[in-house]
């Protein structure tokens, strides 16, 4: 029979305590060439008839993995890689809406063209009102600029 590293899988771990009496390996009495046909007989540990005591075990290994600081270290070099993946998540997420909402307005017949109307009106609009005389452009480009300059940082 191929022994786990032949057969690609991986060893098991050695165990804790060393038992007294050998397992037993037995073979199935059929034409199987697998490996895998095979059944292993390990007798309980000497000792008390008790549970097997592997919560006991468990439990006890998370308590000192908790305990160390492990847990602690691994958060923080996680934490900004986790940051960075749920912004993008959520960026993916808002533009996948935005997508849905933008294709809905423009399935509808007339609203296409009609926002197109009102993005016309607003523009002749805004145009009338500060790019006609030359106090109104000069004031609406002083605005614009130290807007731009705080927005820098710089204002």
């Amino acid at each position: 029979m191929p022994s786990a590293e032949d057969a690609g899988l991986p060893t098991p771990p050695a165990p804790a305590v060393e038992a007294a009496q050998a397992p037993e390996v037995t073979t199935p009495a059929t034409d199987s060439d697998s490996p895998l046909a095979a059944t292993l007989t390990v007798p309980p540990l000497e000792g008390d008839a008790g549970e097997g005591g592997e919560w006991q075990l468990l439990v006890s290994k998370l308590q000192d993995w908790f305990a160390s600081g492990a847990v602690q270290e691994l958060w923080q070099q996680l934490r900004s890689p986790l940051i960075a993946l749920a912004v993008l998540i959520g960026v993916v997420m808002l533009l996948k809406v935005y997508a849905g909402v933008i294709g809905a307005m423009q399935s509808l017949p007339l609203l296409p063209g009609l926002l197109e109307l009102v993005g016309v009106i607003w523009l002749s609009r805004f145009a009338v009102t500060k790019l006609v005389y030359s106090k109104d452009r000069e004031a609406l480009l002083q605005d614009w600029s130290s807007r731009w300059e705080s927005f820098r940082g710089r204002g």
